[in-house]
């Protein structure tokens, strides 16, 4: 993810610089796309990389321009000799805990069940899986027998709730389109900002606003899913554009 802490450590030194990597034979007109055509030929053999940039000002003031660059997915290794049972508990509280996980690090935002073995090109360890491939059966169909006696009393409960949940997740839903129609008029206020105090009161409505929404998902008005997950998409997206209008002011 970005920044990295090695990385800005090392770009501390002036006599250390970040260049494209565009290979041999690139147009030296156009080094972002000869860097994703060199990418994208390197994905080839190795599909768990991709064209990524390296924005303006990432490192206390560096780059001074975008750098074209190639990125990789991250990959979580273990031995083969840990338990099955040890490394199926682990994958599940992974994804369990990836929210919070993406408040703290920003890179674990994309982290997704269904792609997490996608162009993988690595075995697969057997704890996970086991747990990627789970299949329990349902509390009803272990216990048919015992519980049709109440099944209409289930079902009928299971209903109601189903129906309450159905409502509160509306609301919760509608709520939380306010924030994200706060983030777009922030972004719309961007594009007419002309000087430093201006950008630095929007700076402070935006900081806010991700204030606001995070009382809120600890007292429990939001939930931790996909719909915070594009706030927070949306929210890093206007930060990193107040940044790069920053530099041009």
């Amino acid at each position: 993810g970005l920044p990295g802490q090695l990385m800005d450590d090392l770009l501390r030194n002036d006599d250390l610089v970040l260049v494209p990597i565009v290979g041999k034979t690139s147009d030296p007109d156009d080094v972002a796309l000869a860097s994703e055509r060199f990418v994208r030929g390197f994905q080839t053999k190795y599909p768990f990389v991709s064209p990524q940039t390296i924005p303006m000002m990432t490192y206390h003031g560096l780059p001074t321009e975008p750098v074209p660059t190639l990125g990789v997915s991250a990959v979580l290794v273990g031995r083969q000799d840990i338990p099955d049972g040890v490394i199926q508990e682990f994958t599940r509280t992974l994804f369990d805990h990836r929210v919070d996980l993406a408040n703290r690090v920003s890179v674990f935002s994309g982290l997704d069940e269904e792609d997490s073995t996608s162009n993988l090109r690595f075995p697969v360890h057997e704890g996970a899986e086991a747990y990627y491939r789970r299949r329990e059966p349902n509390f009803l169909t272990k216990h048919a027998e015992a519980m049709g006696f109440i099944l209409t009393i289930v079902v009928l409960v299971w209903s109601g709730l189903a129906t309450s949940n159905r409502i509160m997740t509306k609301e919760r839903k509608n709520y939380i389109d306010i924030f994200y129609a706060e983030i777009d008029g922030i972004m719309e206020k961007l594009k007419t900002i002309e000087s430093q105090p201006e950008l630095t009161a929007l700076e402070d409505e935006l900081f806010l606003i991700d204030e606001r929404i995070r009382k809120d998902l600890i007292a429990e008005q939001l939930e931790p899913d996909q719909s915070f997950l594009i706030f927070q998409n949306m929210y890093q997206h206007c930060a990193a554009a107040i940044v790069e209008k920053r530099s041009h002011l």
